[in-house]
């Protein structure tokens, strides 16, 4: 039987160590950095200017540093001041910023006196990026890597760097010696594969190689020995989120569950069996987040020492608490409780002495027979009221074979000579008349037949215009092939805005419509002067993986000029028919993949989304939950939701973003690890095993999700059901019937 924590062990972090004033810094319960010495810490305060986000702490003796982040204001404003490294000196309790002007800088990391980070002051405030550095103790900056190309996520130890440089041809993990200035590289991968999360120690560099198919990110992690100059692989993961740490002779990292290897024998062991981000490791004390006890599964801070195997809760409370590292006898981490992240920091060893013994037991929860709450799903007939919350996600034309049942493939063709089992399986004329579908543009082709006569065909388009007419059906159409900006500049904002003029001039009936689709993934992962020209403006971006915050900056401002661009044309197109449709029709956010990481998939994420999610107006999203780290009393939690910044969650929370969930399903990382798929039943115990100790079934659990607070009032959960793609997901066998969990789901209540 899988072990967990017992919500009774849990410890809410006191006032007292948040207050201003902190007792003298004592011993670590571990080796560590060098302890501060001079006044007592006080937590971190925001600077006068207000209204920023402080997130990424790091730090080094005495001093720590961060990035804070401001969000734009228009469209027309891009990243260009928006990033910069701001630190403290422990010592003297002054603050600093790093530049004190110019461009945009990020990630920052400090060894000793030495601080580096990422700058684009020489470039366009979008582009290639440099790193740069500053000796603390001389004032004296300095140039680590520039160039025409892109140079990111530094990392430091003593007087030796590394970083990430791309450009088309691929990627490079690099390395210099500043009291040298010799300059190696230590690996170098081709366009399709990225580099990410170096880190460095006294005798070992480690990154991670990844590289996405479809919705799975294959991961690789290596390891460099800096005497002996071999690589090694330390693990391979499909999980999204992967995050590692180094320190001395240990790596860290997170597959979501903890683990932690020895560089010298070789060994690896699991330190924490549960869902975990943001691991890092100093000496022997290894500190990482993990899901809390709040009803919204809130990100808390863990300990374990590896000297003695003790792990205690150390950060609890409302709100995320996460991207913990250790500094001196300092820890230090971002407080999300608020609007704005926060970083803040206490004595580890206060801590760690105030915190009670971490204890292992059976979650209560497992025992009990959890029966969610009935939504009564009325229906209504008047354009779209009545309570969706049940959906189906229906790609994918294109594909291999024939439509059978709005977009699924069965036997190359829509119907055989003995009918058409799909419809017939589903029991036409009576399903599935689901609250929410959501469908791809190209499924609209009207040569795509469904084998049936008007209402329910002779074409899908006929059969969708019904189900929304007739049965107040919510049809959302996704924009798609996905529009992806390039150096060529070939892609425009005007294409995706082509394609819903395209949908208003075709099709009477369309009312919702989805901007592309999770373009985070689907997007180039890296791409260097990435242009497009939107209203006489022309932009230009430079990313480097698919956690580069640039990315999101990039993603932010090309479907914003897309909204801008349609608002445009709904009150100028030259057809008034066209134009009504266009002014009538409810436009949605392309949706972010899930990456649960704590930082990337929050703060670097959601927070240069925020103004395209403000001019939309609304928010989609995709959330694909694991029972095996996920399944709370017999149901699923959202394990999108604490990734979320505080800001989208309270708008989405008080309604002020209208929501939807357009693709959900189990983690399909997961399903392949475990040799399962959607219409099996997860199992209760074993290597698997549900983390709450029941079994699961597909259908409970999209039930237990639609009627319990893990909806978070998004307006429909579409499931993820496709052909054609493998039958990990299906809801339709081979010979086109239902298996039993769709046929389920089909007439359950909601």
């Amino acid at each position: 039987m899988q072990l967990h924590r017992s919500s009774g062990i849990r410890v809410v972090f006191i006032a007292s160590v948040l207050a201003l004033v902190f007792n003298s810094v004592g011993e670590t319960p571990a080796t560590a950095a060098t302890s501060p010495s001079g006044p007592a810490p006080r937590a971190a305060q925001r600077p006068a200017t207000g209204g920023r986000t402080q997130f990424g702490p790091h730090g080094s003796g005495s001093v720590i540093v961060w990035n804070e982040q401001g969000v734009p204001v228009s469209p027309d404003e891009t990243a260009l001041g928006t990033n910069r490294v701001v630190g403290i000196d422990l010592r003297t309790n002054q603050g600093f910023t790093i530049p004190p002007s110019g461009g945009e800088q990020r990630t920052p990391a400090i060894s000793g006196s030495l601080v580096v980070w990422e700058d684009n002051r020489q470039s366009c405030p979008t582009c290639e990026r440099d790193i740069r550095g500053k000796d603390l103790a001389s004032e004296t900056e300095f140039v680590v890597a520039n160039g025409p190309v892109d140079q990111a996520e530094p990392a430091i130890w003593q007087q030796t760097v590394v970083w990430v440089e791309h450009d088309g041809a691929g990627a490079r993990l690099i390395s210099k010696n500043l009291a040298t200035q010799a300059t190696s590289v230590i690996v170098a991968v081709r366009v399709g594969t990225t580099i990410s999360n170096p880190a460095i120690t006294d005798n070992a560099v480690v990154w991670v190689e990844q590289t996405a198919e479809a919705k799975l990110v294959h991961s690789v992690i290596y390891a460099y020995d800096r005497t002996a100059k071999t690589t090694k692989v330390i693990a391979r993961s499909n999980w999204s989120g992967l995050q590692i740490a180094v320190s001395g002779q240990h790596v860290v990292w997170n597959d979501p569950r903890l683990w932690v290897a020895d560089l010298a024998t070789g060994t690896a062991s699991i330190l924490e069996d549960e869902f975990t981000t943001a691991p890092t490791i100093s000496g022997n004390v290894v500190v990482w987040s993990a899901h809390g006890t709040q009803p919204d599964h809130d990100f808390d801070i863990y300990g374990a020492n590896l000297a003695d195997g003790k792990q205690l809760p150390l950060v609890t409370g409302a709100g995320n608490q996460t991207q913990a590292q250790i500094v001196g006898n300092l820890l230090t981490w971002q407080d999300d409780a608020g609007i704005q992240g926060r970083v803040t920091w206490a004595s580890l060893a206060q801590l760690w002495a105030s915190a009670p013994e971490r204890q292992h037991m059976l979650d209560q929860e497992a025992s009990q027979n959890v029966t969610p709450a009935q939504v009564t799903d009325a229906v209504s007939f008047l354009n779209y009221t009545r309570p969706t919350y049940k959906g189906i996600h229906l790609p994918s034309s294109g594909q291999s074979g024939g439509i059978m049942y709005d977009g699924f493939y069965v036997n190359g063709a829509p119907c055989i000579s003995t009918g058409c089992p799909i419809a017939d399986g589903l029991g036409w004329p009576n399903a599935p008349f689901f609250g929410a579908m959501t469908v791809l543009q190209p499924e609209l082709d009207s040569h795509w037949q469904t084998g049936r006569p008007a209402p329910y065909g002779p074409t899908e388009p006929d059969m969708l215009k019904n189900l929304q007419a007739q049965y107040g059906t919510r049809v959302i159409v996704r924009g798609y092939p996905e529009e992806a900006p390039n150096p060529q500049g070939n892609v425009n904002p005007a294409d995706a805005t082509q394609e819903v003029i395209n949908l208003a001039t075709g099709y009477d009936w369309i009312q919702n419509v989805q901007i592309n689709n999770e373009p985070n993934i689907e997007w180039p992962s890296a791409c260097t002067n990435c242009t497009w020209s939107s209203s006489g403006l022309t932009r230009v971006f430079s990313w480097y993986g698919m956690f580069d915050p640039n990315f999101f900056a990039a993603i932010n401002t090309f479907y914003s000029d897309v909204w801008y661009e349609l608002t445009y044309w709904k009150s100028n197109y030259s057809d008034p028919t066209i134009r009504a449709h266009l002014q009538s029709m409810k436009l949605w956010t392309p949706p972010m993949a899930d990456s649960y990481r704590n930082l990337d998939n929050g703060q670097s994420m959601y927070v240069p989304l925020q103004n395209m999610i403000t001019i939309y107006g609304d928010f989609l999203y995709h959330t694909y939950p694991s029972p095996s780290y996920d399944a709370v009393g017999g149901g699923l939690s959202n394990n999108s939701w604490p990734f979320f910044t505080s800001w989208l969650t309270t708008n989405i929370g008080n309604g002020s973003i209208p929501s939807m969930i357009t693709e959900w399903g189990w983690n399909p990382g997961q399903m392949i690890n475990c040799g399962l798929k959607q219409y099996s039943t997860w199992p209760a115990s074993g290597a698997c095993a549900a983390h709450d100790g029941v079994s699961h079934t597909l259908s409970h659990d999209v039930k237990y999700f639609l009627t319990t607070s893990q909806r978070h009032g998004a307006q429909a959960v579409t499931v993820w059901l496709m052909r054609g793609f493998d039958d990990k997901s299906e809801g339709i066998d081979q010979s086109g019937h239902p298996w039993p969990w769709f046929h389920a789901y089909q007439f359950s209540t909601p």
